[in-house]
């Protein structure tokens, strides 16, 4: 089945006016009891957690606590004559006038929270006792010198330290809190004890002190110059600068000559070696000796032989007989002698001597010798040219050390000068309040320290604390969700958020007697031959609606009904209803319906494709469509799509009535608003909305506190 028809199309209104959008934004951030409890009972848990976290830290805090003890100590301050006036030290300013007793009170109490009062306490008493767990450090912690447990020490005794004074007396107080009561009286003791010393330095010897500590900063900045002086001595090797002066200089005359008489002693050794080497030039090699002639021959034995021959037979003859056999045989050994001697005689021998020249050696000698000279000279030169650059280097850096060293001396010799000046000062105004300690005191003890035998844990105070903060913590989470919360769980809040009435409320989509209200409604107030419009976005149910109200109206109500769904291509609702789609030629454009089990309720198949929501097709064809539908059918139920467009807005437009579909808990106010905004743009009626989802959030006592 297909029908077209023409018909003209209503224009979009314009928006509302920006007065009603801000009263519309001011309803949506108003909140009501009824909605604090709805959140309350949907996010109980999450409330719970916020209320208990904070009630269990206070009261773990609570039972964790330890007693704390508070000792305290009164002192009466009194204004003395040493706070009446006391002259300027410098002896420039005018003498100060008299203090008043507030102001003296104050300083007192200045003094005693001091931090180098705090100091001296836990120099006495030690780090250890103030803080126990700075000689243990937990694992991740930094292990602390000596030193730096002291000063971590004092900063925390300086802290947990309080003094305090009635403006109305001259009473100061003094308080210390610990854990442990005899610890708390200790330490109260060692500050009382500090205090008292400090001021004491610090009231009867206080110009002595003043004048004392700039005169040791003096004599320590002196120190400080004489060594600077040191080192810059000690940097340039000075000793005496004078005298380092006139050496330096004395020494580079001295190089100066030395090189000259060096240049000059080079110069006579290259003339002479050049001397030497031209006369051994000239010289010849050999010159003549003498001659000799001889008889004897070179290595002649014979005469020496016969000598010892004779005196060997002498020898034995003297021991054998004439004719013995060993006189003979010296007997011809000398005769055989005496032959030789006899051809000896008759040989002569003549022989002629040169020899190497004697002056070559001389010059040779003389040569290298002058030489070695020039060498000599040279080296000389050389190590002379040296030491005379290091002594011109060392003139400069002494010229240098005389502009460093006479600033120092210019320094030095000015703070020597003031600090002889404090020195007398000094021991004048120690003498002057030697003389002033005679005067009663200003500080009289009037409650030792004591602590209280109960100490105060504050456990109630945390647990109050805890129970506070966990009621503030659930209460602004209760307002923070209540208006961050996107989904309305009952139809009064879909109320409030869209101003606009309900005009169904069902738990189910198929729930009779909603159905039977909204189904009258519609036929009542609309006309006969009405054509509505359930619109929403999302899975909010208003397909199932649509078929329970088309149910309605056709069975009960007895009319003919088309059932039209945007959303689907309709089969679901075909199956449901006992019937299907059938194979027919499809009119582009036009709307296919069949029908159902009941003889009176059609449904319409694949209608996304039709002129309806064809952005393409003019608005003539869609109101010809409508048209055309109305005369066949008495009431014709249209289910939104998804989604914005102009499409959506002109079919909202030109609906009979438009119904907002929110489902509880599902449906965004945002979409929901969005929707409504949309189809009171395009001109269209929107009497009101049907609720889905509708349950009961709110158990009973809870729920009638809520209407």
């Amino acid at each position: 089945m297909s029908l077209a028809v023409s018909a003209p199309v209503a224009r979009p209104r314009a928006a509302a006016p920006v007065e009603a959008e801000r009263a519309d934004v001011l309803a949506l951030r108003r909140l009501t009891p009824a909605q604090l409890l709805v959140t309350l009972w949907l996010r109980r848990w999450l409330l719970l957690l916020a209320f208990g976290l904070p009630v269990a830290a206070g009261l773990a805090l609570a039972l964790t606590r330890q007693p704390v003890f508070e000792a305290e100590t009164s002192m009466l301050i009194q204004v003395t004559r040493e706070s009446v006036g006391a002259a300027d030290l410098s002896g420039l300013g005018p003498t100060v006038q008299t203090v008043e007793q507030l102001r003296v009170v104050r300083s007192e109490m200045e003094i005693a929270t001091s931090r180098p009062v705090a100091r001296r306490a836990v120099e006495r008493l030690g780090p250890a006792t103030i803080a126990p767990g700075l000689a243990n450090p937990r694992p991740w912690q930094r292990a602390l010198t000596p030193e730096e447990q002291v000063e971590a020490a004092t900063t925390l005794l300086g802290r947990a330290l309080r003094a305090d004074t009635e403006p109305s007396t001259n009473i100061l107080r003094l308080r210390y809190r610990a854990t442990d009561r005899a610890r708390a009286t200790l330490v109260l003791e060692a500050v009382l004890e500090a205090y008292l010393g400090q001021r004491s330095e610090t009231g009867h010897e206080g110009g002595a002190r003043l004048l004392t500590s700039d005169l040791a900063r003096q004599r320590e900045e002196l120190r400080g110059i004489e060594r600077e002086i040191q080192e810059a001595q000690a940097r340039f090797g000075v000793m005496e600068l004078g005298q380092d002066i006139a050496l330096a200089n004395a020494r580079l005359d001295a190089l100066l000559v030395r090189e000259n008489t060096l240049r000059e002693q080079r110069a006579a050794a290259a003339a002479q070696l050049a001397s030497a080497q031209e006369r051994l030039a000239a010289e010849p090699e050999r010159v003549f000796a003498g001659s000799e002639a001889t008889n004897l021959a070179p290595n002649d034995e014979a005469r020496n032989t016969l000598a010892r021959l004779l005196q060997e037979r002498q020898h034995i003859a003297t021991h054998y007989a004439p004719g013995a056999p060993e006189l003979r045989e010296l007997d011809q050994r000398i005769a055989n002698v005496r032959q030789t001697l006899e051809r000896n005689e008759r040989t002569a021998f003549a022989t002629r001597r040169d020899i190497r020249n004697p002056n070559r050696d001389a010059l040779e000698a003389r040569l290298i010798a002058s030489r070695i000279e020039l060498d000599s000279l040279t080296r000389q030169l050389e190590e002379v040219r040296v030491q005379r650059g290091e002594a011109e280097a060392r003139a400069t850096t002494l010229r240098g050390a005389d502009a460093v060293l006479r600033d120092l001396f210019r320094r030095r010799d000015a703070l020597d000068g003031i600090t002889r000046s404090l020195a007398a000062r000094e021991a004048g105004v120690r003498l002057e309040e030697s003389a002033r300690r005679g005067g009663a005191a200003a500080v009289q003890l009037v409650q030792p320290p004591t602590a209280p035998f109960e100490g105060r844990s504050g456990a109630l105070l945390f647990a109050a604390a805890g129970l506070v903060a966990g009621f503030t913590l659930a209460g602004a989470g209760l307002v923070l969700l209540t208006l961050l919360r996107a989904t309305p769980a009952t139809p009064g809040e879909a109320v409030a958020n869209l101003r606009l009435p309900v005009l169904a409320s069902l738990a189910r989509p198929d729930e009779e007697a909603p159905l039977a209200e909204l189904a009258g409604l519609l036929l009542d107030q609309i006309g006969a031959r009405p054509v509505l419009h359930l619109t929403g976005e999302g899975d909010d149910q208003r397909g199932l609606l649509a078929r329970a109200l088309a149910e309605e109206l056709a069975l009960r109500r007895g009319r003919m009904v088309l059932l039209l769904d945007l959303q689907t291509d309709g089969a679901a609702h075909l199956r449901a209803l006992g019937g299907a789609p059938e194979a027919v030629e499809r009119v582009e454009g036009h709307v296919l319906a069949f029908p159902t089990a009941h003889e009176r309720l059609w449904v319409a198949y694949e209608s996304q494709h039709s002129q309806l929501t064809d952005p393409r097709a003019g608005e003539a064809e869609a109101a010809r469509m409508l048209a055309l539908l109305k005369r066949e059918f008495d009431v014709i139920l249209v289910v939104g799509a998804d989604g914005s467009g102009y499409a959506a807005r002109r079919l909202a437009g030109l609906m009979d009535a438009n119904l907002l579909v929110v489902r509880g808990e599902v449906t965004t106010l945002r979409a929901a608003r969005a929707r409504r905004d949309e189809i009171l743009a395009a001109g269209g009626a929107l009497p009101g909305l049907a609720f889905t989802g509708r349950r009961q959030v709110l158990p009973g006592p809870l729920a009638a506190l809520a209407t």
